[in-house]
């Protein structure tokens, strides 16, 4: 009772209670991890939360997969819709007409009927129409030009080089809308591959009956170059074979008996060019291989090439004329030299090939024979393809364009 308060001993603190915490926060603390260690969740809550989780997932599929799907079938459902009004809609500002594509015409009995009507209407317009087929499912066909196939060694393989003025890029250049040019060189081969080669590009002659079926107008054949190398290396043909090999090539496309026959198609043989030695010679060093040419066996084989050339010109198989013309490479360039025009550094760049005189030599000898021989073949005086755009009728372009695309 009488006990001074500042000399008691402190009461031991509870164990649960550690310094610098407050009493009651401290058991409120603890009185809530017990309850939530010790209590049982009812069926009710479990419940809950697994409708809710549900739920989650329901909104997740609905964007995912619903809602994408939706939209795909409208999108569908439209277009479906719009190419139905193209096909049954009349359209009075758009009057039929056989050139026109059919989308607007309807079923394929309906396009031949429209076809009769016009034919009975305006027959001088059948004349002209060398590509539509009256029974044809499509009254545009796909247009396809003729073309001029360029078949040879690296030379022809190279003539597309403007930088030497090649003679394809040339030719190619004037004939632009009028015949298509294909280059068909194959660098390093000679005539011996080259009669494995030329029937994958020619056309059947069972397709040419069809006169929708693009001709090769016009085939350049340029081989001789490789045939005439030294005899040790592989490139090598022996004169005799590579006879027989460039006669092979001609027939395969005039001989009656052959696959890939083309009456119509012209031929022009380029014969080999002249040989500068000592610069090749020098190229080889360069290139550490061993001078595999001479000059007098290139001569050999250009002469024998001139030789068939001159045979095939005058040849008659049946009774058709064999449309061959030859090129005398070696003759023009031997000409250009002597007097003084050219040079023949000029003529081949690095000893073999073709420089920007010898490519001017065989465009302006191709252009001679065509001019002379062939002269509705002159760029100048064929039409082209589709007509020049100021002679368009603006108001009715396409028609304009349709009609025209399907004439000769």
């Amino acid at each position: 009772m009488g006990d001074d308060p500042l000399q008691r001993t402190a009461a031991p603190l509870p164990t649960f209670i550690t310094p610098m915490q407050d009493p009651k926060q401290n058991l409120n603390e603890k009185g809530k991890n017990s309850w939530c260690r010790h209590r049982r969740p009812s069926r009710l809550s479990i419940h809950q939360e697994e409708t809710t989780i549900w739920s989650q997932w329901r909104i997740k599929l609905l964007y995912a997969v619903i809602v994408p799907a939706a939209i795909v079938y409208l999108l569908l459902y439209f277009d479906h819709q719009h190419h139905h009004h193209q096909h049954h809609t009349y359209h009075p500002q758009q009057p039929h007409h056989p050139y026109r594509p059919t989308a607007t015409v309807g079923p394929k009995h309906s396009q031949d009927r429209h076809w009769k009507e016009y034919v009975t209407t305006q027959p001088h317009m059948v004349e002209d129409r060398t590509i539509i087929s009256k029974t044809s499912s499509s009254m545009v066909q796909h247009t396809a030009y003729d073309s001029f196939l360029l078949f040879g060694d690296s030379i022809t393989q190279y003539s597309f080089d403007v930088n030497e003025r090649g003679f394809g890029a040339q030719l190619a250049h004037l004939y632009q809308r009028r015949l298509d040019f294909i280059n068909r060189g194959f660098s390093g081969y000679n005539s011996e591959e080259a009669i494995h080669l030329l029937p994958q590009f020619l056309p059947k002659s069972t397709s040419l009956a069809d006169p929708n079926t693009p001709r090769a107008q016009f085939l350049t054949i340029y081989f001789g170059t490789n045939d005439s190398c030294l005899p040790d290396s592989i490139q090598h043909v022996a004169l005799e074979r590579y006879d027989a090999n460039l006669r092979s090539l001609i027939d395969m496309v005039h001989h009656p008996q052959s696959p890939t026959y083309s009456p119509e198609t012209k031929i022009i043989v380029i014969c080999p060019g002249r040989l500068d030695e000592p610069k090749w010679a020098l190229h080889r060093q360069e290139q550490g291989r061993p001078m595999d040419r001479s000059a007098a066996m290139t001569q050999q084989y250009a002469e024998r090439c001139q030789a068939i050339g001159k045979e095939y010109h005058d040849k008659h198989i049946g009774s058709r004329l064999h449309r061959v013309h030859v090129v005398d490479t070696w003759g023009k360039m031997t000409e250009q030299i002597e007097t003084g025009k050219k040079t023949l550094a000029e003529h081949v760049h690095d000893g073999v090939h073709l420089g920007s005189a010898g490519n001017d030599l065989i465009f302006q000898e191709i252009m001679k024979i065509i001019q002379t021989h062939y002269p509705e073949w002159d760029p100048e005086k064929m039409s082209m393809h589709a007509p020049w755009w100021g002679d368009l009728d603006r108001s009715h372009s396409r028609k304009d364009l349709l009609i025209r695309a399907n004439k000769q």
